[in-house]
């Protein structure tokens, strides 16, 4: 496979799979924390849409290419691709383990928005376990 074709299949499978992981997060912090705000969720369901065929378009072609190929499997940057989005999905988890910890202790995060201020602890630890479950079981 030609390493332009290589990089564009791992590029739109990335950039697709982060948009429907996090549109799954925010729809599932909306219906569940903030109550259904019809723009909101129309516009995260609208992401799942596209975003999800789009990324599986992508991944079963680079995955078909692989099959064809037995250097393909072990391709630098195909470990690359998985590596990256291991750690694009490991950074934000920890980041909402650290800030989930730092609420049950009452702590309070200067930086982080006011809307977020706002809600209550329960709110606050649903908020923080939704974005942990999602990037947790991707990551596996």
């Amino acid at each position: 496979m030609s390493n332009a074709r290589r990089w564009y299949i791992y590029l739109v499978g990335a950039i697709s799979l982060q948009a429907v992981i996090w549109a799954i997060i925010a729809l599932l912090r909306n219906l569940i924390i903030f109550g259904i705000n019809r723009s909101a969720v129309a516009f995260q369901v609208a992401v799942l849409i596209i975003g999800l065929p789009v990324f599986l378009i992508h991944w079963l072609w680079g995955q078909r290419l692989a099959d064809k190929e037995k250097a393909e499997r072990g391709n630098t940057l195909r470990r690359l691709y998985l590596y990256g989005m291991m750690a694009a999905m490991l950074g934000p988890f920890m980041t909402n383990l650290y800030d989930l910890i730092r609420r049950l202790f009452k702590g309070i995060n200067p930086l982080q928005s006011h809307a977020y201020r706002q809600l209550s602890a329960g709110n606050a630890i649903i908020y923080h376990v939704i974005a942990i479950i999602v990037l947790g079981l991707l990551w596996f």
